[in-house]
């Protein structure tokens, strides 16, 4: 199935909520995972440098972090004329995720008029206070992740800042998609960080959603070892499933395929469907302007739960964890385990016994999974960089 979008009207625009499609990603997210998941070997094979390339996905894990989130929470992924943007490597998205991407097509005389509005935009901002070393680092990453889409940009500025004025007038385009089709904006943490650098105000009603997902889960950062440590300090703040995903491959000869497949498996499984259908609703809440308190009480739920698991500060690298596990083994025979331990330590029986009894539904149980497993990773690069490396 794929969606033409053929006019500004509001019937055209709907066919992204009839496709199942609530948001609009920014083609950098989507690219960070394509490359990721095609490794190094299909890098090469594109006729990209593959140390450029793992470069510049080290620099956006958090754009990685965010593709696993809409992996675990969307329905569709729209492909907005991505095949425009970027050659395809071995593996496209489309034939990795297949039933999940929906290509999307904008007519040529709206994407004008969209890019238009978006040249006003870019017309105010002020090069001036970009520091020379930023050109040059955008213009690196751009040709690292073969990005082919060179909006024609109208200003009279030195040829070293075309590059960036494409990839913020690029910004602005799809910021102008999400606002016609009244949906989130996924966008990429270097092109939030380029607006706030340049005083760009974000579009309020497009990063609503993001706004009030970081307020709800930011207090769960400081129990997670991998934010702050691999530049995940400003996009991601939901739980993830990608450190659990590593837990399990990292050590085993595991590729990045093979973490693809298995999010995809955990998506389609009852503890996945009941993540995801959790996160709609309050998602649903969030853009009719309420405030879905029963979901919110659940997370807070599960951030006591994290604070009574991880209160102690990390001691030699690593973090302890109190555990207070009892189990009735039979009628007569009872186990107690009450004492300061490494989590890493404790018998994987004990650990799966205590999260099969956690008095939590299935989709809280599996938020506190995803933040148990976060807080083992100080560098989560150094455990990516392994699968893509060999791979």
């Amino acid at each position: 199935m794929s969606v033409v979008i053929a006019s500004n009207k509001p019937e055209e625009w709907a066919k992204f909520s009839e496709a199942g499609i609530d948001f609009i990603p920014d083609p950098m997210v989507l690219r960070t995972a394509e490359l990721f998941f095609n490794g190094r070997q299909g890098c090469m094979r594109l006729g990209i440098d593959s140390e450029a390339v793992w470069k510049s996905i080290q620099l956006n894990l958090d754009a990685l972090l965010a593709f696993f989130d809409i992996l675990m929470t969307r329905e569709k992924i729209p492909l907005i004329q991505y095949w425009l943007t970027f050659e395809s490597p071995d593996k496209s998205l489309k034939e990795l995720l297949d039933s999940m991407v929906t290509p999307v097509t904008v007519d040529y005389m709206l994407y004008a008029d969209i890019k238009g509005n978006a040249m006003q935009n870019l017309r105010n901002i002020d090069f001036k206070r970009l520091p020379t070393a930023m050109f040059k680092d955008i213009t690196q990453e751009l040709g690292s992740y073969g990005h082919e889409w060179r909006p024609e940009v109208d200003l009279d500025i030195p040829d070293t800042w075309k590059r960036t004025a494409e990839f913020l007038l690029g910004g602005f385009i799809f910021s102008g998609y999400a606002q016609a089709s009244q949906n989130d904006h996924i966008i990429q943490s270097k092109r939030s960080r380029l607006y706030t650098e340049l005083l760009v105000p974000e579009d309020e009603e497009t990063r609503w959603g993001y706004q009030k997902e970081k307020e709800l889960f930011a207090a769960f950062a400081q129990y997670c070892g991998a934010r702050g440590n691999t530049t995940m300090n400003e996009f991601n703040f939901a739980p993830n499933i990608l450190p659990i995903l590593l837990k399990q491959y990292a050590d085993k000869g595991g590729s990045p395929l093979h973490l693809l497949e298995e999010a995809l498996l955990f998506r389609e499984n009852r503890i996945g469907e009941s993540y995801r259908t959790w996160f709609q609703k309050l998602r649903r809440a969030w853009e009719l302007g309420e405030n879905n308190t029963a979901a919110k009480r659940e997370v807070l739920q599960v951030q006591t739960e994290l604070e009574q698991k991880l209160q102690d500060k990390p001691k030699n690298g690593e973090r302890i964890v109190k555990a207070e596990v009892e189990a009735s083994v039979t009628k007569v025979l009872s186990f107690k385990l009450s004492k300061d331990i490494s989590f890493a330590a404790i018998n994987q029986w004990i650990r799966g016994w205590y999260m099969k009894n956690l008095p939590i539904n299935q989709h809280r149980k599996f938020m506190y999974r995803m933040y148990l497993a976060e807080a083992d990773y100080a560098r989560l690069d150094k455990a990516l960089k392994t699968l893509w490396w060999n791979n």
